[in-house]
């Protein structure tokens, strides 16, 4: 029994660090990425079951919506988004996951009688209870299908679904399908500290880890199994960083060679400043972004790889702000930032 409760108690945690996340991204305007401080409490079975709630609910965040809207008689009051978050959560995983719906629905309960806010546990339990029931008459492909808006049932705002309507007017539907899938965990390869091939023997014979190299990514491997970045052999010592294959191109396509003077433009994280680096050390970088805050995420993750670029905090577009007169070989722009 003590057992149980437990494992029922870290499961809630995780849920509260989910809807911990997902507030700060709805309310407060931050970035995932930024957000790794909410999950630091927990162990890292944990701290991944809620990065891939919170990843997975932001995702399908205008699908779960009208899903569940039709079940809450009431309109929650803005501050008490953290109710309705708790069950978009729990909708992410009944359509989801393997998680029984039965548990789903008990936890998603336990977690609102842990709040604050005990006095909604009872229209939890009902709104999760009476979508279950509609489930019962039919599946989950169904009810997406018949959801009255094209931004409900794919999920993306209207104006994106428009611009890919126009721009790719056979496969629009594959297209937004194939983005609401969650991407694999796409790994860099620090090329000043290590080699590919090299680093995927270690994952294969010291962690049992497969790994597979991307091709024409001289840098990228995708691990078969996802895993927390800091349990990855040499992550502190700046031997790997996690970045999607389609973001180490632009490096890639940029071509530092020694003595370059290179702007990266709205450099936060910084994952494209360090693979700048890793690609020819003896080249200068200055790193702008407008984010005091998420510059400093620039500056840490530079110094986990071993280099300390030149930081600007200012508005790229307000050139005599930060500019000192020197011409700058390369520049590198990740719009739409």
């Amino acid at each position: 029994m003590t057992g149980n409760k437990k494992n029922t108690d870290t499961s809630i945690a995780s849920r509260q660090a989910a809807v911990s996340i997902l507030l700060a991204v709805l309310k407060e305007g931050r970035s995932l990425s930024s957000l790794s401080q909410k999950t630091e409490h927990l162990d890292s079975a944990d701290a991944a079951f809620a990065r891939m709630l919170s990843f997975g609910v932001l995702r399908l965040y205008q699908q779960l919506q009208a899903l569940i809207k039709p079940f809450i008689k009431k309109p929650l009051k803005a501050k008490d988004l953290d109710i309705q978050l708790t069950m978009l959560i729990a909708l992410y995983q009944i359509m989801h996951s393997r998680v029984p719906d039965y548990a789903v629905v008990d936890t998603a309960v336990k977690q609102i009688r842990k709040s604050r806010k005990q006095w909604a546990a009872k229209m939890v339990n009902g709104v999760l209870r009476n979508f279950l029931r509609q489930l019962e008459n039919t599946d989950a492909e169904t009810l997406v299908n018949e959801l009255k808006t094209e931004e409900a049932r794919f999920s993306h705002p209207q104006w994106i679904i428009e611009r890919i309507k126009h721009d790719w007017p056979e496969n629009w539907q594959q297209i937004l399908q194939g983005n609401n899938k969650q991407a694999p965990m796409t790994l860099r390869i620090n090329q000043q500290k290590t080699n590919i091939d090299d680093y995927i023997k270690l994952l294969k014979n010291e962690y049992e880890l497969v790994a597979e190299k991307i091709p024409g990514i001289a840098s990228a491997l995708v691990p078969e199994q996802a895993r927390d970045v800091k349990q990855l052999p040499g992550f502190e010592d700046g031997w790997v960083s996690v970045q999607d294959a389609g973001a180490q191109l632009a490096a890639q396509i940029l071509q530092p060679v020694a003595g370059d003077y290179i702007l990266d433009a709205c450099a936060a994280p910084g994952g494209k400043t360090m693979h700048l680096f890793e690609m020819q050390a003896e080249i200068d970088i200055t790193a702008l972004d407008i984010s005091a805050i998420r510059l400093q995420r620039v500056k840490e993750n530079c110094q986990r790889s071993g280099f300390d670029p030149v930081l600007i905090v200012a508005d790229a577009t307000a050139i005599d702000d930060w500019w000192q007169g020197r011409q700058f070989d390369k520049i590198l722009l990740d719009v739409p930032c």
